[in-house]
Parts: structure tokens; C-alpha cells; sequence
């Protein structure tokens, strides 16, 4: 067996990963998901955010707070300082 498909068995054995969401600089839980199958097998492969209204007033708030400062700010400059280099990493995983 090759270290891929272990790696995709170990990841299958242990169930499907929930993504969690990123809200005002920080990775939340959602309080509902739904579940995403696997279409020719059936199984549940991922669980993504079912959003309630709070998360989404929330992600609004953050949104509005760093909207001056983002306006501010160089889009290279906002590159660098807003997309951690771990963060494509961070997001894949869930993928």
C-alpha cells in the first residue's frame, strides 16, 4: 500500500472531517452542518457550516470593523499581513 493510500484510509477510518469557520480572524465551530457524500459510494465524505444568524452577524461585524483598514492599506501589503502562509495548508486540510 502506498503512503497515500494509507493516508486516505487512516483519513476514511477516522470519519469525516468538519470544516469549521473563519470568523473575525478565527477558525469557529458551526452549531449546525451538512453533510457532503461521497456520490458514487454514498458515504458522508466532509461536514461543512450550516451558518446560523449569529455566525453571520458576526462575520458581518468583523467585516464592517476592518473595512477602514483594509481600505487603507496596500493590497500587497494586505497580502503579506492577512493571508498567513499556513492558511492555504489550514484550508486544504478540510478539503
Amino acid at each position: 500500500m502506498t503512503p497515500t493510500a494509507s493516508a486516505l484510509k487512516r483519513s476514511v477510518e477516522a470519519g469525516p472531517a468538519e470544516i469549521p469557520m473563519p470568523i473575525g480572524g478565527e477558525w469557529r465551530a458551526a452549531s449546525a452542518t451538512y453533510e457532503v457524500r461521497d456520490p458514487y459510494r454514498g458515504t458522508v465524505i466532509k461536514r461543512v457550516p450550516r451558518s446560523s444568524l449569529n455566525d453571520l452577524n458576526d462575520a458581518l461585524d468583523a467585516a464592517v470593523k476592518t473595512k477602514a483598514k483594509a481600505a487603507a492599506t496596500l493590497l500587497v501589503e494586505r497580502a503579506d499581513d492577512r493571508v498567513p502562509v499556513h492558511f492555504g495548508a489550514t484550508v486544504w486540510r478540510y478539503l
